[in-house]
């Protein structure tokens, strides 16, 4: 048990370090070296617990959610409608998004995009105090497996609800979804330029929001 435990706590500490360099160099300033030798631990420990390096940045990538997810559990109100939910949760997803592309690229769309569900799930029961309550929306959006998925479902109880058709949703979460990571990577070299994320995400946001507005049902 006691080694189980330190293992554990090893995992832990490594997706913290890991974290505290990204926040303070960026994933540029990333190395195992830098991140082992920190904690006093040799860079074979770190493929004990993670396959590579890449498995370990997503895991310390979900704390950069963090935001995200309180704008949207903040903004969300029982009297909005699903179709209002759904460009709640992209109006929040993408101002932080543009604000930390090559964060969000590689959650959302790098090597272990199949596994986020699993990843945030695992991190969120080794840090329950990062968020400590989830609502039954929250667990189906934030624990979904990729924006397509998540996207496909809230659009999908809007048809239920009888705002869009059925159609319409798969057609919405298909065009949305594309245009959020081609924007998304026309912006990645440019980003960090003063106002360059605050215009690329209120652009974006328009333009789903009048794309959307197009397959509402009168």
């Amino acid at each position: 048990m006691g080694e189980k435990m330190g293992e554990k706590n090893t995992k832990k500490e490594l997706i913290q370090r890991t974290y505290e360099i990204m926040q303070q160099e960026g994933l540029q300033g990333l190395s195992i070296r830098k991140i082992t030798s920190g904690l006093g631990l040799s860079s074979t420990t770190l493929y004990k617990h993670f396959a590579d390096m890449d498995q370990l940045i997503m895991y310390a990538s979900v704390r950069f959610l963090q935001d995200y997810i309180r704008c949207f559990k903040n903004t969300l109100n029982e009297n909005m409608n699903p179709l209002e939910q759904y460009l709640t949760l992209w109006d929040c997803f993408a101002g932080y998004a543009f604000a930390s592309i090559p964060i969000y690229e590689m959650l959302f769309f790098g090597k272990y995009k199949e596994n986020l569900g699993d990843t945030i799930f695992e991190y969120y029961r080794m840090f329950p105090e990062d968020v400590k309550e989830f609502d039954g929306l929250s667990d189906s959006v934030f624990f979904s497996n990729d924006v397509k998925q998540r996207d496909y479902m809230m659009l999908r109880r809007a048809a239920r609800a009888g705002e869009i058709t059925p159609e319409a949703a798969r057609i919405l979460s298909e065009m949305n979804c594309y245009l959020f990571h081609g924007m998304l990577m026309e912006h990645r070299m440019d980003y960090r330029k003063p106002g360059v994320a605050k215009e690329a995400s209120e652009k974006f946001f328009n333009m789903i929001q009048e794309i959307t507005n197009k397959y509402r049902l009168k």
